[in-house]
């Protein structure tokens, strides 16, 4: 249900070329029966398109909620933004609690520093045994950020779902934006 859910352009294609096989049987014959089988195509096109439109996927979930985090650190919203912490995050040498008090510092910020992302892809982790996702963007801070702002810079956040069955980042890295190469932490 996963893989038809995140992409259903080939059901979409498989029912047009059906409908487009039925209409020209029904243009050769003249059988008006193959005009009640491209209804039911079409119906099934609209199945399909309520499918894919209100089941939102873990992929979409773990978009969704790096979007949602971005915007709680846009904002300044400490406590939204450190919902999306997981109990087990660790990014050496920090724990989350070590993180946090660290992110603090930026996310409570005067009124004249601003996150803004784009180039948002979600990605199914290579390492991880179980269904886990990585989130890479694009991002840049406005304001001052200690040598970190103006500068773009690329964040990959690794997504698990905690034991509630909430998506949570687990761990996360800055990354140069021309060649990827990992970036130390702002201090």
């Amino acid at each position: 249900m996963s893989y038809f859910t995140e992409n259903p352009l080939p059901v979409y294609a498989i029912l047009a070329v059906v409908a487009v096989v039925l209409l020209i049987a029904f243009w050769r014959t003249q059988r008006t029966k193959y005009l009640g089988f491209v209804g039911m195509v079409a119906a099934l096109a609209l199945i399909v398109g309520l499918i894919d439109h209100f089941v939102e996927t873990d992929r979409e979930i773990v978009a969704r909620r790096t979007k949602e985090l971005v915007r709680a650190a846009d904002l300044g919203n400490f406590d939204e933004f450190a919902s999306y912490v997981s109990k087990d995050f660790y990014v050496s040498p920090l724990t989350r609690d070590g993180y946090l008090f660290m992110a603090k510092g930026y996310i409570n910020p005067p009124d004249n520093r601003r996150f803004v992302m784009w180039n948002l892809e979600v990605n199914d982790s290579e390492k991880a045994p179980k269904r886990e996702f990585n989130s890479l963007f694009s991002a840049k801070a406005t304001g001052s950020f200690r040598g970190y702002e103006e500068q773009p810079v690329r964040i990959e956040l690794a997504w698990k779902k905690d034991a509630d069955a909430q998506w949570r980042v687990r761990s996360f890295r800055l990354l140069n934006p021309v060649n990827d190469s990992e970036l130390p932490l702002p201090k």
